[in-house]
């Protein structure tokens, strides 16, 4: 089995009184493509944001080398004002 490229150990994080994540804790391995699917409020972008580092955990840790960089693009709910009105409405067509 490969090296670990990220170790998750009982990850929990709060956002207010709700408990977005609990006791998460998995290893994903170095080299391999991870896939991470789930139901609309399930936690996969509070996860995503605990393993890139812009939302720190409640408790619990990501362990991972100093040499292994992340790349994280956030999700954008809004629809750019520069595009034209037609495309607002409908921006995959």
């Amino acid at each position: 089995m490969p090296a670990s490229a990220l170790t998750v150990r009982d990850l929990t994080v709060r956002r207010g009184s709700t408990l977005a994540l609990d006791g998460v804790t998995t290893e994903l391995p170095a080299g391999a493509v991870t896939a991470l699917v789930g139901p609309n409020g399930a936690g996969k972008s509070t996860l995503l944001d605990v393993l890139a580092g812009v939302l720190p955990p409640t408790a619990g840790r990501v362990e991972r080398p100093r040499s292994l960089s992340v790349a994280y693009v956030p999700q954008r709910s809004a629809v750019s004002a520069h595009l034209p009105p037609h495309r607002r409405r409908h921006p995959g067509h």
